[in-house]
Parts: structure tokens; sequence; C-alpha cells
């Protein structure tokens, strides 16, 4: 059975894909997404980088599904460049919705 790509709100839009193969759905990450030199952020470091409060990072990575938290233990992790994207982004944007849009496509191109 041919493997088909499907979109999962459940995973990150910007780092996981779900393909079904035999009716069963896997998140598989994308190749080359978390580059060389791409760091992960611990969550207090991203939201000093932003200007903004811990829990609203963590509110927009779990309601938003952006930033992509990539901790495995717990503590949430985030990607420099996702939230180096988010940071250009939020000034000119009229709402976090907006700016997050914004900062995917820099993060995708």
């Amino acid at each position: 059975m041919p493997i088909a790509p499907t979109h999962c709100f459940q995973s990150c839009p910007v780092t996981d894909i779900c393909v079904t193969v035999n009716g069963m759905t896997h998140d598989v990450q994308r190749a080359g997404v978390h580059a060389a030199g791409d760091r992960e952020l611990p969550c207090a470091e991203a939201a000093a980088l932003l200007n903004v409060p811990v829990t609203a990072l963590e509110t927009w990575s779990h309601r938003l599904a952006f930033p992509c938290d990539v901790g495995v233990t717990g503590s949430p992790r985030f990607r420099r460049r996702e939230i180096e994207a988010l940071r250009d982004a939020l000034p000119v944007a009229h709402s976090v919705s907006g700016a997050i849009h914004v900062a995917r496509l820099r993060v995708d191109a």
C-alpha cells in the first residue's frame, strides 16, 4: 500500500509530517529541518529573545503549534531558527497568529 502524506494538527506542521501506512498514522520528522548550528534554546532563553513572558511562549507553542517544542525531557526547548524568525515577524505583524504565519514561511523557505 502506498504511503500517503497527510497534515496532522496534533504534530508541529513545521517540523513534522504524518504519513498513513496501512491505515496507521505515523509522525515523521522532515529531513534537514534541524540543520547543523540550529541549536535548541531553553524556554526562558527563547522567551527573552522574543521579549515575552515564558507563559506566553508556552501558550503559543501549545495552542498555535509554533514555535515547536523539541524538548524530550519535559522542559520546553525551541529551535533558535524558529525563535529568530518569530522575533523578526512580531514587530511587523498585526497579531501573534499573523507573526507565526510569517515566521513559518521564513523557516520553510
